[in-house]
């Protein structure tokens, strides 16, 4: 959950000298000739409302089944970046883990375009996840001729896995 301080008062509290805790913010009034007196209260009070952390992620799990590497030609995130983002290569019978994060409209898609010829005989796979709150899918998932994929959603939103894996198909 993300706390978003919406009034100046906990910067105000803050830069006098609070001292925050978990049980909530200590602060001391600054005053002029006269005692200070404590305030206390908890931050959530001061920040104002709190509103639930509803951004999407999708991890991606690519597996390459083939004998050949995998080379990255590109990909296009929409609503979101890359937070782990893919390597140039995935070597024959090995996995990259990818993640990509939503920029907060309640979902997030990516698209990755992998060649097994590094793009000498464009021998590749296009892998498509799709994590919109209601609209979970790999739908835009495409083979070249001579090359396989099977997938599976292994987890939905908020935070969807996909796997994928690319094999020799003919």
């Amino acid at each position: 959950m993300r706390v978003r301080f919406t009034t100046p008062v906990v910067a105000s509290v803050l830069a006098a000298g609070a001292l925050v805790t978990g049980a909530g913010v200590i602060a001391t009034a600054l005053a002029t000739g006269a005692s200070a007196a404590p305030v206390t209260g908890s931050l959530g009070s001061l920040a104002g409302p709190t509103t639930p952390d509803d951004d999407a992620s999708i991890t991606v799990h690519i597996t390459n089944e083939t004998g050949d590497t995998l080379y990255y030609q590109g990909g296009t995130v929409q609503d979101g970046t890359f937070s782990d983002a893919p390597w140039q290569a995935i070597r024959p019978h090995s996995t990259e883990d990818i993640t990509v994060l939503s920029n907060g409209n309640h979902g997030v898609a990516v698209n990755l375009d992998y060649d097994l010829s590094n793009g000498v005989s464009h021998r590749g796979v296009t892998l498509h996840a799709n994590d919109y709150q209601g609209n979970l899918n790999t739908v835009g998932t495409q083979a070249h001729v001579g090359v396989g994929t099977a997938n599976t959603i292994d987890a939905g939103y908020p935070n969807a896995e996909f796997s994928f894996h690319v094999t020799d198909n003919g």
